[in-house]
């Protein structure tokens, strides 16, 4: 079959643009640590769901009331990792999020906070405040990606977390709704020198073949 100048130079170009782009489990969680407590019940079982780690928190709440000797619940808790990208990937991005319910009756604060590390760089979840008479569900977010930790295909993952609820004149209360962490990649997969010299001499043969044709 005789090629035409336009299904040659499309043949050309298909040779030279690199594939990039994010797949499913393309990364492995390994080494999790999840030590004891330090401050009340911690995170849970994990469990892995393609690119995402999903932490159980059913246990990680605190409640204060103004009746009780000791107006002040808190809990924090850390969990660290490794993540280590499969053959022909980088990791691009990390990304934690979380999800909160609270209630404040009455004078009081209930207060969360947390931090994503990444080979040494941290960066804060954001501090959500609910003040006296504030209440429902929110969601807090972060991220880091290659241009804090550079192009890498492993990294040490450490994400710290904190609630706490304070009742001067009622009840003051808050849990977490869930914890997750998504990792996406980039394929790192190069184009072969002999791709890259067939689509150069494809095109020069174009370039060619059009001239002859002038």
């Amino acid at each position: 079959m005789l090629l035409t100048f336009k299904h040659m130079v499309m043949m050309g170009m298909l040779c030279l643009v690199p594939v990039t782009g994010a797949q499913a489990a393309s990364v492995d969680f390994l080494n999790i640590n999840t030590p004891d407590a330090l401050v009340g019940a911690g995170f849970g079982v994990q469990t892995v769901n393609e690119n995402t780690l999903n932490v159980d928190v059913s246990l990680f709440q605190v409640n204060a009331s103004a009746t009780t000797p000791s107006p002040v619940d808190a809990m924090f808790d850390t969990i660290s990792f490794n993540i280590v990208a499969h053959a022909g990937y980088f990791i691009d991005r990390i990304k934690f999020s979380e999800g909160l319910t609270a209630s404040v009756v009455g004078e009081g604060l209930a207060i969360a906070d947390g931090s994503l590390s990444v080979n040494g760089f941290v960066k804060g979840l954001g501090k959500h405040i609910y003040g006296a008479g504030d209440g429902g569900m929110v969601t807090l977010s972060t991220f880091l990606d290659q241009s804090q930790f550079g192009q890498v295909t492993s990294a040490t993952v450490t994400i710290t977390n904190s609630l706490v609820a304070l009742s001067t004149g009622g009840v003051a209360a808050i849990v977490k709704d869930f914890t997750s962490l998504e990792v996406e990649t980039l394929s790192q997969v190069p184009i072969p020198a002999a791709v890259w010299l067939f689509g150069s001499v494809l095109v020069g043969f174009v370039a060619f073949s059009r001239r002859r044709l002038c």
